[in-house]
C-alpha cells in the first residue's frame, strides 16, 4: 500500500530534520513483511506545544 500525500504531513524543524504523520493503518501496512514484535505508544508535544499521540513500531523480518 503506498501512502499518498493525504495520508501523510511532512514538516521542516529548525535544524533541518522530517517529521513524517502517518496513520497507524499505513505503517502496519508498510510491515506487512515483518512480524511485530512490540508496540508502545505514548503522548507527546509537537513543535508547536499542541498534545500528539507518537508510536514505537519494533518489527523483525520474517
Amino acid at each position: 500500500m503506498a501512502l499518498t500525500k493525504a495520508s501523510w504531513a511532512r514538516s521542516s524543524a529548525r535544524r533541518g530534520s522530517r517529521v513524517r504523520h502517518h496513520e497507524i493503518t499505513g505503517l502496519r501496512a508498510l510491515l506487512s513483511g515483518f512480524d511485530l514484535v512490540q508496540e508502545r505508544r505514548t503522548s507527546v508535544a509537537t513543535m508547536n506545544g499542541h498534545p500528539s499521540q507518537a508510536v514505537q513500531l519494533l518489527a523483525r523480518k520474517r
